[in-house]
């Protein structure tokens, strides 16, 4: 998990400088006080964020096509 505060001025700020509309596109700052910084400049304020891990995605067993006919 990560935590951290995004800049909000009606929409985010992407860390490229430029706005976007999807909190997940939005550049997450972790020290509170560069992120009122950020605010001021924007003129927006300052949103307390919690993101999840991403999801790895699960290997499945490989197990031949027909292997388990195999076993009697």
């Amino acid at each position: 998990m990560e935590e951290g505060y995004v800049v909000r001025a009606m929409v985010y700020q992407g860390s490229d400088g430029k706005f976007t509309r999807h909190l997940s596109q939005a550049q997450l700052i972790k020290d509170k006080d560069l992120a009122e910084a950020a605010a001021d400049l924007a003129n927006g304020w300052v949103v307390p964020v919690v993101r999840a891990a991403k999801n790895q995605p699960n290997k499945k067993s490989c197990k031949s096509n027909q292997g388990w006919m195999r076993k009697t």
